[in-house]
C-alpha cells in the first residue's frame, strides 16, 4: 500500500484500519456455500436433479462475491494518530 501522509496536519503517525465485520461477513457466507454445495453433492441432488442444483449453485456463490466486493470497497480506511482523522486512500 505504501507511506501515507495524513491530508489535515501532514503528519505521518497514519495506520490503517480494517473492518472485521466485513471480513467474518465474507468468511461465514463462503463457508456456507461450501457447505451448502458439498451438502448437495452428499445428497447426490446433482445427480437426481441437475437444474434445481445448477440454480441452487448460481444463486449460492453471488453472496459470497458481494460481500467480497464489498470488503475491497469499503473493507479499510487510514486513520492519523496525531488529528484522529479517518480517510480513505488514493486510487492509485
Amino acid at each position: 500500500m505504501g507511506w501515507r501522509r495524513c491530508p489535515r496536519c501532514n503528519s505521518g503517525a497514519v495506520v490503517e484500519q480494517s473492518s472485521s465485520c466485513l471480513g467474518c461477513l465474507l468468511g461465514i457466507s463462503v463457508l456456507f456455500a461450501i457447505m451448502g454445495i458439498f451438502v448437495g453433492i452428499a445428497s447426490s441432488i446433482y445427480h437426481s436433479n441437475p437444474i434445481s442444483a445448477i440454480i441452487i449453485t448460481i444463486f449460492v456463490i453471488p453472496i459470497p462475491m458481494f460481500f467480497f466486493f464489498l470488503n475491497i470497497k469499503f473493507g479499510y480506511s487510514l486513520y492519523c494518530k496525531s488529528c484522529e482523522l479517518h480517510f480513505k486512500p488514493n486510487k492509485k
